[in-house]
């Protein structure tokens, strides 16, 4: 794992400012040869057409407003970077874009070498949850790249006991090993913990055979493997989380979209959304 670039969108709400402030530690962390870009989209209310890489021909928005929130986006996003101590002495870029926020991102994520996206989450719950979600969510359903949800209790971003929920399957291996370079990078311990549910109980005498298999090989510092009992896959990981003080939950996802999403749904998704913590998805499919 090599994080070069960091992608941080933000609309200036007090839990995007706060990732922003986290990302830029994080940056800070890594050293030398690392960047942050933070970016904000200019949303039109109406409908319009990209021409060539001027501004777009609105339809019914004058060209010239849009050009002035650009600019006054643009002075914001200025004055975060100079009133603020986290941005001294790291290599910072802005990005102001015309555009959906949500298409906006995963244009970013390809076209920029995006290695991992920073996100302020508040989190969306009952009614707003179930009909939209949160932009975090569709972030994490759509990303290319690690997207690490930051919610706005968390302001001193160095994780030590990190939480990797896992069936001991071989398709999270690659997950592990990257939470293994991860945990190497802050020096911290790795909580491997096992999730058993009614729905899918499994012994401990299986539990600890998969186990044995899963790990031949990787090679994992220090961690510490546990089985955890809870109605569900979702409540034992942020129970887990609560009960043991853990600092960062790691959550490989699928990425389902449309019907499947719809009726599966995504464990990784609701415990970014739910957790109390930073949480770190990577897609299964991500490679590094």
């Amino acid at each position: 794992m090599q994080i070069k670039k960091i992608l941080t969108p933000i609309d200036f709400s007090a839990c995007a400012i706060n990732a922003a402030k986290v990302a830029a530690q994080m940056v800070h962390y890594i050293g030398s040869g690392a960047e942050l870009v933070l970016f904000h989209a200019v949303e039109p209310v109406n409908e319009f057409v990209i021409v060539a890489e001027a501004l777009p021909t609105v339809v019914g928005q004058d060209r010239e407003y849009l050009q002035t929130v650009r600019d006054i986006a643009k002075e914001k996003l200025q004055k975060l970077i100079d009133e603020n101590d986290e941005f001294e002495g790291i290599k910072v870029s802005t990005e102001i874009v015309i555009g959906n926020f949500l298409t906006v991102v995963k244009e970013m994520d390809e076209k920029k070498e995006i290695d991992l996206i920073v996100v302020g989450s508040e989190g969306a719950e009952g009614f707003d949850e179930a009909l939209i979600g949160s932009n975090t969510e569709k972030i994490i359903r759509m990303a290319h790249c690690p997207v690490l949800t930051i919610k706005k209790n968390i302001t001193n971003f160095t994780p030590k006991r990190i939480l990797f929920p896992t069936h001991l399957k071989s398709e999270q291996e690659a997950g592990l090993k990257y939470v293994e370079r991860f945990a190497k990078l802050y020096k911290a311990a790795v909580h491997l913990v096992y999730i058993n549910t009614p729905a899918n109980f499994t012994s401990h005498r299986d539990i600890h055979q998969l186990k044995q298999a899963f790990m031949e090989n990787i090679e994992l510092g220090d961690y510490s493997f546990q089985i955890y009992s809870a109605i569900n896959e979702e409540v034992g990981i942020l129970h887990y989380a609560e009960d043991n003080d853990i600092d960062l939950i790691f959550m490989p996802t699928h990425q389902r979209t449309g019907l499947s999403h719809f009726f599966l749904g995504s464990v990784a998704e609701n415990v970014a959304n739910h957790a109390s913590t930073a949480v770190l998805t990577l897609p299964m499919k991500y490679k590094f």
